[in-house]
């Protein structure tokens, strides 16, 4: 199992889908899309778009050259694409992203990078 980097703390699971969580670790490299219906942990390095149905932490070691989308969306990384959270999106202090980034919350340690756009929208409320 990989160890999230120390501050790299995954959001507590969605209300929505609590189903398996995944795990794709420092040494994997992946190119092409990813779309998990549970909880995703990206150490990895991944050219192509990921997607999780639930909470999604990409950590300190990954690199993802592509758009990233979940419910709520840690970056600890680098995330070159497009990022799009339905509820929080925490970018820490070692995070790096450089693309649109949308969400209906946002929280931004020092020390970390934003490049691109912003839109703020507040969550979607199922009826």
């Amino acid at each position: 199992m990989v160890k999230a980097a120390k501050n790299a703390k995954l959001p507590s699971p969605s209300r929505r889908n609590r189903s398996t969580d995944t795990t794709l670790g420092p040494a994997a490299k992946l190119s092409g899309n990813l779309h998990c219906e549970g909880a995703l942990v990206c150490a990895a390095q991944i050219e192509g778009n990921v997607s999780s149905a639930s909470d999604l932490l990409v950590t300190q070691t990954a690199v993802v050259k592509g758009d990233v989308q979940g419910v709520d969306v840690t970056v600890a990384g680098r995330v070159e694409g497009n990022v799009t959270a339905e509820g929080l999106l925490v970018v820490q202090s070692t995070g790096v992203i450089t693309g649109r980034i949308s969400m209906a919350r946002l929280v931004v340690d020092e020390g970390a990078y934003l490049r691109g756009d912003c839109l703020m929208e507040p969550a979607r409320t199922e009826t």
